[in-house]
């Protein structure tokens, strides 16, 4: 039994003396406290919270202080039907989070998450989807119909020290036109209402807010409504169609009389203007003029980034793509005419919206910088209305068609102090034209003309419009002809410029990969690049492991040479190692001391400053000398294998021994403290009978 007692605290100690050295060799775990608990998530109502005292009494944790804010956490909110916003916070100053939340399906005209007059917030880790803009009311006869709401996914205004963080915002949509209401006798038609803006992010009145590592996709504008048609007449002429109206712009963000604002590592796609309604048709005649066929609405603009009316803004490393301007709306067809009458004039459509990746106006010290801008295709122009036909008269001419929306990676308007340099901007596709609306027919009398289609929209990698005062655009991709408008219009050419695909100029003297004729491009201020570069600067036109853009601004060394100082060694390979791709005298140094000068470290690949470049205990120089690889640890000299780290098996030895002597110590502990059992009493001698008188 003793024994047994001995083997159970070897086994024992053992465990407790080994358990932390085995610990610390378990591969780490990974942490799990950001995975929400969704056991804690529950359905709930939207609320509404009003001053720090609301808010402390629903927070979940925290006091509302810098170290140890209000928590408001994992809420999942239906708001349909109940004609509120999902979550709304008002008049705040506390600090707090609000995170892990999601909002849906807000009722037409309200918001996924609105915050008024909020200081101190951090909205993290939410997603908000489908919100949309009320729609306009339709017009009685001869009204006007009412514009669309917009729809908004999160909505910050007068707020300031705002982080809003890694949340996802989709499907915003604004709310469409109303129909204009259809002409009286003899009378126009209404105009169709404009199509409300869809916002996924609205920063407004605002400062100091932080934007990084949000999703934000498929937020489309509202429709305009269309026109109403003309009322028709038996002894007049016929009523004018109404426009149609204007579709609605969307943004993925859009900041507005705000100011110091990050907006860093952001994805935002599918961003759609709206459609412009259309052009309502003219009203017929029996013997007189049919009405004009309506104006079509323009298309709304798509925006990745809208900026207006703000100032120091930092925005980088986003990534934008699929952004389309609205459609223009068709033109209303031209009322016919009976008889010896004249069919109406078809309608003239709607331009094709805008489409930008980002979009400045009247702002002021913008940083933009490392953004990735692609696919962007402006929205197709409408098509014009049909001329109004005549049986013996003369038919209407057909509308015209309208020109194409823009496309521009970067539109400036109105913008100073502007820093852009190393964005990429690609696939850039201006909308295409709308088709002429065909002339009336006639039986007997003479046919309308036709009307002339519309141009298609201009393709721009940047736009200038009258911004002024050290634009400084550098090392940026642009892939189509690009519009400077306007005399005040300044570039900043005193810097290596950007690459222009459309750039024809040469590249002689020197041979550097900067053009040597300016690059201009066009409009009345004459502005020009006069660097450009020969090739992307993301390119490495001469194949040394460094692209042009880092040869040209950062190592100086020439971006058509991949030897500058021929010293036999790539100007990528001693810029990554730390040497000078400029002076050819390093090639004869030995920097870590392994017997190996750069020169035959750059041949042989090996860290010119580490002597051991595959960690197996021989230099590089020893490696190299016995034939085996220096960049293969299992391959190394034969001769003897290098020490290794026996710090391990020492310390367990150490271990064990510790072990064995504190056994040692508790055995003879649990020996002396056993009780000592009472000796038994000795033996009693044994007595011989007595003998009697008569034996002997």
């Amino acid at each position: 039994m003793q024994r047994f007692k001995f083997l159970f605290v070897v086994i024992l100690l053992t465990s407790f003396f080994l358990t932390p050295v085995l610990t610390t060799l378990q591969p780490e775990q990974s942490s799990s406290s950001l995975i929400p608990n969704w056991s804690l998530m529950k359905t709930d109502l939207p609320f509404s919270i009003n001053g720090n005292a609301e808010l402390s009494a629903i927070a979940s944790a925290g006091n509302g202080t810098l170290g140890n804010p209000y928590i408001l956490e994992n809420y999942i909110i239906n708001a349909s039907g109940l004609g509120v916003n999902g979550i709304i916070i008002n008049d705040t100053d506390a600090y707090f989070i609000l995170r892990n939340c999601t909002v849906f399906e807000a009722d037409a005209g309200f918001h996924g998450i609105f915050l008024e007059n909020v200081l101190h917030a951090q909205i993290m880790n939410n997603t908000i989807s489908e919100i949309r803009g009320v729609n306009g009311i339709n017009g009685g006869t001869g009204q006007n119909g009412t514009s669309g709401a917009p729809g908004v996914g999160m909505n910050l205004t007068n707020c300031s020290q705002i982080r809003i963080d890694s949340n996802r915002i989709f499907n915003i949509f604004g709310g469409n036109g109303g129909n204009g209401g259809p002409g009286s006798s003899e009378n126009p038609g209404g105009v169709g209402g404009d199509g409300g803006a869809a916002l996924g992010i609205y920063f407004k009145n605002s400062s100091t807010g932080t934007h990084n590592w949000n999703n934000i996709t498929t937020i489309i504008g509202g429709s305009g409504g269309p026109g109403g048609d003309g009322g028709g007449s038996v002894v007049s002429n016929g009523g004018v169609g109404g426009t149609g109206g204007e579709g609605g712009s969307a943004s993925g963000t859009h900041f507005e009389n705000s100011e110091n604002i990050t907006n860093n590592w952001n994805g935002i796609t599918t961003i759609t203007g709206g459609s412009g309604g259309s052009g309502g048709d003219g009203g017929w005649v029996n013997a007189g003029i049919g009405g004009a066929g309506g104006f079509g609405g323009s298309g709304g603009s798509g925006f990745a980034l809208k900026i207006k009316n703000s100032s120091d803004l930092f925005i980088s490393f986003n990534n934008f793509s699929n952004l389309f301007g609205g459609d223009g709306g068709v033109g209303g067809h031209g009322g016919n005419s009976g008889n010896v009458g004249t069919g109406g004039v078809g309608g003239t459509a709607g331009e094709g919206g805008s489409a930008s990746g980002t979009h400045f106006e009247n702002s002021e010290n913008i940083t933009n910088n490392w953004n990735g801008i692609t696919t962007i295709t402006g929205g197709s122009g409408g098509s014009g209305g049909g001329g109004g036909t005549s049986s013996s008269g003369t038919g209407g001419d057909g509308g015209e068609g309208r020109m194409g929306g823009l496309a521009s990676g970067i539109y400036f308007e109105s913008s100073v102090n502007v820093t852009n340099n190393w964005n990429n901007l690609t696939t850039i596709t201006g909308g295409s034209g709308g088709a002429g609306g065909n002339g009336g027919d006639t039986i007997s009398g003479t046919d309308g003309a036709p009307g002339a289609a519309g141009a298609e929209g201009l393709t721009t990698g940047i736009i200038f419009d009258n911004s002024n005062n050290s634009l400084c655009i550098l090392n940026s991709i642009f892939v189509q002809n690009n519009v400077d408008n306007g005399t005040a219009n300044v570039w900043n050419d005193n810097y290596v410029g950007n690459y222009w695909s459309y750039y024809s100029g040469n590249d002689t003297t020197p041979l550097d990969g900067i053009g040597d004729e300016p690059y201009f491009l066009g409009g009345s201020a004459g502005s020009q690049d006069s660097k450009p570069l020969m090739a992307s600067p993301y390119a490495d036109s001469d194949a040394d492991g460094l692209n042009d853009s880092a040869e040209i601004l950062i190592s100086f060394t020439n971006a058509t040479n991949p030897d500058s100082d021929a010293d036999l060694m790539l100007d990528g390979w001693e810029f990554q190692n730390g040497l000078n791709p400029l002076n050819s005298l390093d090639a004869g140094f030995d920097y870590d001391g392994d017997g190996l000068k750069n020169l035959v470290e750059s041949i042989q690949n090996t860290d010119p400053n580490d002597w051991d470049s595959d960690n197996d205990g021989y230099s590089d120089g020893v490696e190299l000398a016995a034939g085996t690889d220096p960049l293969n640890p299992n391959d190394f000299p034969s001769e003897g294998m290098p020490e290794t780290d026996n710090t391990m098996i020492w310390v367990s030895i150490l271990i064990v021994g510790i072990i064995i002597g504190v056994s040692i110590i508790l055995h003879g502990i649990l020996v002396r403290s056993r009780p000592k059992a009472t000796p038994p009493p000795p033996k009693k001698a044994k007595t011989s009978p007595k003998t009697t008188s008569t034996e002997k």
